[in-house]
């Protein structure tokens, strides 16, 4: 579980929402809980120390979210991510049916990066840089609007 002193901001920026500017904050976990928790049924953040301009996951979160709401969205959400197999192989399958998709594809991905943004009503979004068995030389990325997938696609 993350808690209020496992995040670090480190940024501000303004976003419109319904029309009002909102503040959002910008963070990291701390490296101890970053290496902690499970995206794609893996642990894939935190081994190493990096700077603030090359970090593999963050945060981005209203100012004024309560602190409760927060950790309450945030920890709903991880919970989801850590294991969401069924998902991905089926929007793979769906939105990629040229791909074949093999018995270990999930377990094989490779996380670069991810970013989760929660919004003033405390829904969670995510996205996330894969690299994956299918097609190498490539990212797959995937992006979720709350627990459905948005887009996903290779680049590259």
């Amino acid at each position: 579980m993350i808690g209020e002193k496992d995040i670090v901001i480190f940024d501000e920026y303004t976003r419109i929402f319904d029309g009002a500017e909102v503040i959002y904050h910008r963070a990291y976990l701390v490296k101890d809980k970053a290496s902690s928790i499970m995206i794609f049924g893996q642990r894939p953040f935190g081994e190493e120390e990096r700077d603030i301009e090359d970090l593999d996951f963050e945060l981005a979160f209203p100012k004024a979210l309560d602190t409760i709401n927060l950790l309450t969205s945030l920890n709903l959400y991880l919970d989801f991510l850590s294991d969401c197999k069924k998902i991905l192989v089926k929007a793979c399958e769906q939105n990629m049916p040229e791909i074949e998709i093999t018995d270990d594809w999930y377990e094989a991905l490779e996380i670069y990066h991810g970013s989760i943004f929660v919004d003033i009503n405390g829904i969670s979004s995510g996205s996330f840089s894969c690299g994956d068995n299918v097609i190498t030389n490539h990212l797959l990325e995937i992006h979720f609007d709350h627990k459905e997938i948005s887009e996903m696609h290779f680049v590259g």
